[in-house]
C-alpha cells in the first residue's frame, strides 16, 4: 500500500497523532463512524506491535483488514462507543443503521478502498466459495450414499485450486517462511485464503473465475454479507 510502512516505530509521531485526532473527534460529539473511518483514510502502519501482541493490517502487502484495524483503532475510545453499535462492526462489520454505506468509499478514500476490495475478493468472497464448494461436495456424496465425512478439504482444494491442501500448505510456505501449520495464526491463515485466491484466478481460464467468483457472492448474499 503507498502509504503504509510496515513498522510503527518509523511513524510514531503520525500515529498517534491520527489516534489524537480520532478521540478528540469522537469527544466533540463527532459521529464515531465516521472519525474512525476518517482515521483509517490517514492510518500508515501495515503492523505494529502493542503491549507484546501483533497486529496486522495489511495481508501480503495488498489487501486492507480494514476490521482488524478498525478493532485497534477503536480501542483507543472504546468507552465512548456503545457497546452494541462497537461489537456489530468488529465482529460482523455491520454499521450502526444511521451511517449511510454508500459513503464507506469516500471516507477511507480510493486508495484504501481498493485494498479494501483487495481484501474482500481476496479473503471474504474466497472463503465464501471454498465453502459453497464444499457444500456441492456433500451434496454430491450424500445423493451418491457416500459416508459423509467432516474433512472435504482436499476435494475442495483440488476443485479449486488443483493440488490438496498439504501440498499447497507446503508450497505457501515455501514462499512465506511459514514452518509448519502450528505457525498458521489468524493471521496467517488469512494470508493462506488470499494467496489462495491469486493461484486460482491465474490457474483458470477468465469464465471459470468469474463463476466460481460469483458462487462466492451468492453464498455471501445467502447471510445478508455484501462489500462496501
Amino acid at each position: 500500500m503507498e502509504n503504509l510502512v510496515k513498522e510503527t516505530t518509523k511513524q510514531p509521531i503520525l500515529q498517534d497523532s491520527i489516534l489524537l485526532k480520532f478521540t478528540e473527534a469522537i469527544e466533540t460529539d463527532t459521529d464515531w463512524v465516521e472519525s474512525l473511518l476518517y482515521a483509517i483514510c490517514e492510518w500508515t502502519v501495515s503492523s505494529e506491535t502493542i503491549e507484546g501482541t501483533y497486529h496486522q493490517y495489511l495481508i501480503l502487502g495488498e489487501g486492507l483488514d480494514w476490521l482488524a484495524l478498525a478493532n485497534r483503532l477503536c480501542s483507543q475510545v472504546k468507552d465512548a462507543i456503545p457497546d452494541n453499535e462497537l461489537n456489530d462492526l468488529v465482529m460482523y462489520g455491520v454499521f450502526p443503521q444511521r451511517f449511510e454505506t454508500d459513503r464507506f468509499k469516500e471516507l477511507i478514500g480510493p486508495i484504501k478502498y481498493g485494498f479494501y476490495l483487495n481484501y474482500w475478493y481476496g479473503v471474504v468472497v474466497e472463503e465464501a466459495i471454498q465453502n459453497a464448494i464444499e457444500r456441492d461436495i456433500r451434496k454430491r456424496h450424500l445423493a451418491l450414499c457416500y459416508q459423509d465425512s467432516e474433512n472435504l478439504f482436499d476435494l475442495v482444494y483440488e476443485r479449486l485450486y488443483g493440488e490438496t491442501k498439504e501440498e499447497l500448505l507446503s508450497k505457501f510456505g515455501s514462499e512465506t517462511g511459514v514452518s509448519s501449520t502450528n505457525d498458521m495464526t489468524v493471521t496467517r491463515m488469512k494470508e493462506f485464503t488470499y494467496w489462495l485466491h491469486k493461484i486460482r484466478i491465474n490457474k483458470w481460464d477468465p469464465a471459470r473465475v468469474a463463476s466460481d467468483t460469483k458462487r462466492g457472492l451468492l453464498e455471501l448474499e445467502r447471510y445478508g454479507i455484501c462489500s462496501y
